[in-house]
């Protein structure tokens, strides 16, 4: 009782920052992460022991020594398969992140985490190709690209992990059902075949799931979700504090049954939780191309999180000072709303909602010859947008 006491007080300074601490209780079923703290982050995705469960999870332990540049290059061609390019053609309003694989890069008796951002630090003329495999880690002299590279950590662990001592560089890849690993060993040819091999079966496992992945809740059949959840969500904040705690004190305290289903059903949707807010943090970061989708991310993140406000009110500030995006922001947020498959609404305020838009796509016009990028491209994206809902809200109003 003691260590679930502990877990609940860490809930209760701010919940699901799902900060690993080592007396989180965990099914047993699923690997204990311990360590994903801010002081052992090094550079890279913030991580929380959750982000590493009910994924492929790829693992690369790397030692600290003077080849730390050529392992972090070969941690990096394995790793780069989870992760997110954005690119120039990603449409953000519609996008949805992809979460079924996942990686980190553990580094074993380091000094100082400088010793890594020198290594990821290339010269001017260097090898071009192992110049973009480290810049997938992000950029030591860009903070802001660091936040969203390839996360690397010391100090991480699990109970019952591969001991890699003697052989690292050394990767294993977790499935998602819980601690088996699909293929593991010194990073060579062979290793590197099995893990590519390995990764394709987890995602073909995921693809299989009777209950696809539902943010919040898992992939869990509906009388298998937690009532007060599903209730929570639907509440939203009233206060300081987030809707979801006391839903997560509860299903902490399932997380420990003695019941192996009811345990893992519990942790299923406790890492839901933690989850949706970690990909929701990490979405705001890559969005920032995006301000009206950003807007409308940081909004759902503050419903349901408050205390992660710090974190993005500076983005928060920057699309409100500005009056074109803080428009943008709020006729994108009532489409979202309006354009929902469940939404339902009276003739008469359909026809409010379709004068609504016209009245905005009026006030977009301008704005779509606008010399700031983010300003013409939402625009633009948005008009388009209302012009594909308002036959079906025209419908709705006859």
């Amino acid at each position: 009782m003691k260590r679930l006491s502990l877990a609940l007080g860490c809930l209760l300074v701010g919940l699901v920052a799902c900060a690993a601490g080592k007396d989180d209780p965990v099914a047993a079923a699923y690997p204990d992460w311990t360590g994903l703290t801010a002081k052992n982050r090094i550079i890279g995705r913030e991580l929380c022991p959750s982000d590493l469960r009910h994924k492929v999870a790829i693992i690369v332990e790397l030692e600290a020594t003077t080849n730390l540049q050529e392992h972090l290059v070969l941690a990096g061609k394995l790793m780069e398969r989870a992760a997110f390019k954005a690119g120039h053609t990603v449409s953000w309003e519609d996008f949805v992140l992809p979460r079924d694989i996942i990686s980190l890069a553990i580094v074993h008796n380091l000094r100082n985490h400088e010793a890594v951002m020198e290594a990821l630090t290339l010269p001017k003329g260097a090898d071009q190709s192992k110049s973009q495999v480290l810049s997938l880690y992000g950029n030591p002299a860009l903070p802001a690209q660091c936040e969203t590279g390839l996360s690397v950590y010391e100090g991480v662990g699990y109970t019952g992990s591969p001991e890699t001592a003697g052989k690292r560089p050394y990767v294993y890849v977790l499935g998602p059902a819980g601690r088996e690993i699909l293929a593991e060993g010194p990073i060579n040819a062979a290793t590197t075949k099995a893990v590519m091999e390995s990764i394709a079966k987890g995602k073909k496992e995921i693809e299989a799931w009777e209950h696809p992945w539902r943010r919040y809740l898992g992939n869990l059949p509906d009388e298998k979700v937690s009532p007060a959840l599903v209730k929570a969500l639907e509440k939203g904040r009233t206060g300081k504090l987030s809707p979801l705690l006391p839903v997560a004190k509860a299903l902490l305290k399932g997380v420990v049954s003695k019941d192996e289903a009811v345990a893992r059903e519990a942790q299923i949707q406790y890492d839901a939780i933690c989850q949706a807010r970690s990909d929701l943090v990490q979405r705001i970061l890559l969005e920032a191309s995006c301000p009206h989708r950003a807007s409308y991310d940081i909004t759902e993140l503050l419903k349901y999180f408050p205390r992660e406000k710090k974190r993005v009110e500076a983005i928060g500030a920057r699309i409100l000072a500005k009056p074109e995006l803080a428009f943008m922001a709020k006729v994108f947020a009532r489409m979202m709303a309006v354009s929902a498959p469940d939404f339902k609404c009276k003739p008469s305020e359909a026809k409010k909602i379709v004068q609504e838009l016209n009245k905005a796509k009026k006030k977009l016009a301008p704005m779509k010859e606008s010399t700031t990028l983010a300003v013409q491209n939402g625009a633009l994206i948005i008009d388009m947008k209302i012009d594909d809902l308002l036959p079906r809200l025209e419908a709705m109003a006859n």
